[in-house]
């Protein structure tokens, strides 16, 4: 998979307060092996 991810650094600033999870960590969800996709 030969993805790039850009975001918003307010948003991510605000994301970490809420959440205590930053994209740049979160990105790695998407390239989990495991993930499990509902729809």
């Amino acid at each position: 998979m030969d993805e790039s991810f850009e975001w918003d650094e307010d948003k991510n600033r605000l994301n970490q307060q809420k959440h205590d999870v930053s994209f740049e960590l979160a990105q790695y969800a998407f390239f989990d092996p495991n993930r499990v996709i509902v729809q």
